[in-house]
């Protein structure tokens, strides 16, 4: 499946917003939905009440990412780029 739009491709260098390709596969038409979906899923914008206040889960992040051995700092909100920044988690 390709498709195009004028600097739809990455950063804008080319026109191919979209080439997604099932070359063997039994169910190749199921199998290209399921790639769509996750492209979705990756590269798509996400709906907006999908999306949480970091601030809330933050501390529950960190520490547990300090358990795991995966973070040295402090258990705060520290970690977020600017106050009420939302990410999808």
């Amino acid at each position: 499946m390709l498709v195009v739009r004028e600097r739809g491709g990455y950063a804008d260098f080319n026109d191919r917003y979209l080439d997604l390709r099932v070359d063997d596969d039994p169910h190749p038409i199921e199998r290209l939905q399921e790639i769509l979906e996750l492209h979705h899923l990756y590269f798509g914008k996400p709906a907006r009440e999908s999306l949480v206040l970091i601030d809330k889960k933050m501390r529950g992040i960190t520490a547990h990412a300090k358990q795991a051995g995966h973070y040295r700092g402090p258990i705060t909100a520290c970690m977020m780029k600017r106050p009420g920044t939302r990410w999808r988690i």
